[in-house]
């Protein structure tokens, strides 16, 4: 349920929200695991300032 509370902020730019939805969808949490749309929201969070803790993994060529 909480995937979806912040799938809705993040959709309206709250960057806190882009980032725990990018975990959540990382590592399956709530949902299902989708690391090409976890690294969609890590981008967008970084974007805004937010943390860049995760962001290591989307850099290999296959996330690009």
């Amino acid at each position: 349920m909480a995937v979806s509370y912040f799938r809705v902020a993040a959709d309206l730019g709250d960057a806190d929200a882009q980032q725990e939805l990018a975990f959540c969808l990382a590592n399956g949490k709530g949902c299902k695991k989708d690391r090409k749309e976890a690294a969609k929201w890590y981008r967008a969070a970084v974007k805004q300032g937010a943390s860049d803790v995760g962001l290591a993994w989307i850099y290999k060529e296959k996330f690009h």
